[in-house]
């Protein structure tokens, strides 16, 4: 059944008013295990029995001159070579098995999942971009308003809006998730190129009684690749060529990607991400690869995000989406636009208004098998639903 709750203070407020340690991948013991009926502990199976629960990519971390009193927090660079191996060219597929979204019910600090993204470390420098306010980086410089902006949304939306726990309910369901594909893997710790491609999937095959097949995440679990996510049906659309691992830990950069979080059994938001970093601890074990400790990083578009909205049941009426003519949607927008902190592009002057807003997600994934093509079925009834700005 589908959780609601009021919106007034959230709109209120919004109408009223019209931040590796610093610089690592955190620990996967603290991603949320969702509902794991039948599959294991999560974050067990994610890093699986490939990896210590300590194992942390902040054994590769990279800090890089910045300015005075702070160093910028990037992702390890290609290795110098290769690791030896007969192993041949690997493929690998891989299905989020959980997403961290940096909320703590327990008010506990979040990890600063994310990298430095504008090359400026804003408090005391100076931000990307023009905006109504300033937003600070993180330690490292990490850029990441958008996981306090997640945040500030589900806590004014009573711990129902936004909620990292049900996204992974409907993972662990067989509802959408993320799907990465590994190939020209060399299986060392070291690769100075490997491919990386990213889709979104619509979920695991539906059973006999309608609805998808819980995952066992034993590596032979069949996700679905969206049409979407695909160019002219087959190549994939969100994929890095030139991607590497560096002492265990998968690098990629793709120029834009994907992630969907399945709020619940209907509800289905996109994250659209540009300009972006993916990185996680790669193992393998009895049940196949898996990465722990992963990040999910890049520009989220302002205009997308409002789009991507209209598939959002409106927590105010249990019957109706978050449209832009609909008080909760006005609440939102009045949250999100002073805290754009970036500029989509990446490349544009620092006296242009920010349009994007920067965010950092957790991830595990664990072994998978590619299914067949489908479409989502994710649908709208806003009448109004379309562009909008900030």
């Amino acid at each position: 059944m589908r959780r609601f709750v009021a919106l007034t203070a959230l709109v209120a407020v919004a109408l009223a008013g019209g931040a590796w340690v610093a610089c690592s991948i955190y620990d996967p013991s603290l991603l949320a295990p969702g509902d794991d009926s039948g599959t294991g502990d999560a974050a067990d199976a994610a890093t699986g029995d490939a990896a210590s629960p300590d194992a942390d990519a902040g054994d590769a971390a990279q800090i890089t001159d910045g300015p005075p009193d702070c160093a910028l927090a990037h992702p390890p660079p290609p290795p110098p070579k290769d690791d030896p191996s007969d192993a041949g060219d690997l493929t690998i597929v891989l299905a989020m098995r959980t997403v961290d979204l940096g909320i703590r019910d327990d008010g506990g600090v979040p990890p600063p999942f994310g990298y430095d993204l504008d090359g400026l470390c804003t408090c005391p420098g100076p931000p990307d971009c023009v905006s109504a306010m300033t937003t600070c980086d993180q330690p490292g410089g990490i850029d990441n308003a958008g996981g306090a902006l997640f945040r500030q949304f589900y806590q004014l939306g009573g711990g129902s809006l936004f909620s990292q726990d049900a996204v992974n309910t409907q993972i662990a369901a067989g509802q959408a998730t993320l799907l990465l594909r590994i190939r020209q893997y060399n299986g060392t710790p070291n690769d100075t190129q490997v491919e990386l491609a990213l889709y979104v999937s619509d979920g695991t095959p539906v059973g006999d009684g309608g609805a998808p097949t819980p995952p066992t995440w034993n590596g032979s679990d069949v996700w679905s690749q969206d049409l979407d996510s695909l160019v002219v049906g087959t190549n994939p659309k969100y994929v890095d060529p030139n991607a590497y691992v560096n002492g265990g830990v998968l690098v990629g950069m793709p120029p834009h990607y994907v992630v969907p979080l399945p709020l619940d059994a209907y509800d289905l938001m996109n994250v659209d991400l540009s300009v972006g970093v993916v990185t996680g601890n790669l193992g393998k074990g009895a049940k196949g690869w898996s990465i722990a400790g992963g990040i999910l990083d890049g520009r989220w578009d302002a205009s997308a995000l409002l789009a991507s909205l209209a598939y959002v049941h409106d927590p105010q009426n249990t019957n109706a989406y978050l449209c832009p003519s609909t008080n909760s949607y006005t609440g939102l927008k009045g949250l999100l636009c002073p805290a754009l902190d970036l500029t989509t592009s990446g490349s544009a002057p620092h006296t242009q208004a920010c349009d994007a807003i920067s965010l950092g997600l957790g991830f595990t994934a664990q072994s998978a098998v590619l299914g067949d093509k489908t479409t989502s079925t994710a649908t709208t009834t806003c009448p109004d639903a379309g562009p909008d700005h900030c």
